[in-house]
């Protein structure tokens, strides 16, 4: 059973701004998920569920260019839902970044 994630996401926006929007983005996560983040690099933040719903589930955002990857490795308990929570994930994703863009153009 496959339990691994990829989604990668243009944000097109200045590249020196990608670390705030990339942030922002973790803290939402952290928000609506309660995952646990912290950066790694300046191009990496890793995350993971300790509790909730999602717990045991870990992975990383990280910078590429102007192009944001995300990749999760879910728990076993999770993986046969996969599906679904790629697609949720994407669509949350997809949400974040056009907030990101807005942002961006604004200011």
């Amino acid at each position: 059973m496959n339990n691994k994630i990829e989604i990668r996401r243009d944000l097109s926006i200045q590249t020196a701004h990608m670390p705030y929007y990339a942030q922002y983005m973790a803290t939402q996560l952290q928000e609506d998920l309660g995952l646990k983040w912290g950066w790694t690099s300046p191009c990496s933040i890793s995350f993971e569920a300790e509790t909730g719903l999602a717990k045991g589930t870990k992975g990383t955002l990280r910078l590429d260019g102007s192009v944001v990857i995300l990749d999760i490795t879910l728990p076993f308990m999770l993986a046969a839902m996969r599906p679904t929570i790629e697609r949720k994930i994407d669509e949350k994703l997809g949400a974040l970044v056009q907030m990101a863009q807005q942002a961006a153009a604004a200011g």
